[in-house]
């Protein structure tokens, strides 16, 4: 019988505030370009990526935010949590990737 001790399993509080962080940073993050772009038009920048790309994982930061909250509470499995907000940010990189190329 192999069970792994209790203190192997990732507590769903600790896995729930890295879910939060990492998507507070990426929607800042994409907000802050978007904001940057709007503001500084006199700036030349060599890559630009689409509008709807940004606001798209912009959205995917805020549900990332909800999925880490809905983790951090052990409503959702710590599993599922970071699955969809995966899910999710590989759609966007898709999409960046369709729209932008390269």
């Amino acid at each position: 019988m192999n069970h792994l001790p209790k203190s192997s399993k990732i507590s769903p509080k600790l896995a729930g505030g890295i879910e939060i962080l990492i998507s507070a940073f990426w929607a800042f993050h994409n907000a802050e370009t978007f904001y940057d772009y709007r503001a500084h038009p006199e700036v030349l920048i060599v890559f630009i990526i689409p509008d709807s790309v940004l606001v798209f994982h912009f959205l995917v930061g805020l549900i990332g935010i909800w999925c880490g909250i809905e983790v951090w509470r052990s409503k959702w499995s710590v599993k599922k949590g970071y699955l969809i907000f995966f899910g999710l940010w590989l759609i966007g990189q898709i999409l960046h990737f369709l729209l932008v190329g390269l």
